[in-house]
């Protein structure tokens, strides 16, 4: 019972706020257009500061001890030693990647400095899943050479 009467008043308070509502406080939609509403001063907008660029460093990307790699074109001629093979290919995967890492290096130089910042985070990107696939490439390889393949085929 205490509930009913409670919710009855509150219903009863909600209509009779229209009828002591203060009648000079409203506003017809013919008046706004002539109302002249408060206004804040204008500040003069202030441009955010421009953040540190930080271009990437090929060492952070890099195998350590291949950042100046240079690629060589000579041949094993005997073919007998496998590891210089497979250095000198190392070594062309390295100076090859850098070469391009430099290019795209150079591209975002020539940009404005906001979009400086989205092309370097698009080169880190792009070098950390190159990063990746180096990786998983070279767990493959390392798996295939001690007789186990990964990847059976179909």
């Amino acid at each position: 019972m205490l509930k009913k009467i409670f919710v009855i008043s509150l219903l009863i308070g909600f209509i009779s706020i229209p009828v002591f509502a203060d009648e000079q406080g409203t506003i017809t939609l013919d008046e706004i257009d002539t109302l002249e509403l408060p206004t804040e001063p204008q500040t003069p907008a202030v441009k955010p500061a421009v953040q540190n660029i930080n271009a990437p460093k090929w060492e952070e990307f890099c195998e350590s001890g291949y950042e100046n790699a240079k690629a060589t074109d000579k041949k094993n001629v005997l073919n007998v030693i496998n590891f210089v093979d497979a250095e000198r290919t190392k070594s062309n995967y390295w100076a090859e990647r850098r070469a391009n890492f430099e290019k795209a290096i150079e591209h975002c130089n020539t940009l404005t400095e906001e979009e400086k910042a989205f092309c370097y985070e698009g080169v880190r990107n792009a070098e950390n899943e190159r990063n990746e696939m180096y990786e998983m490439q070279r767990k493959h390889i390392n798996y295939k050479n001690q007789g186990i393949i990964i990847d059976k085929p179909n």
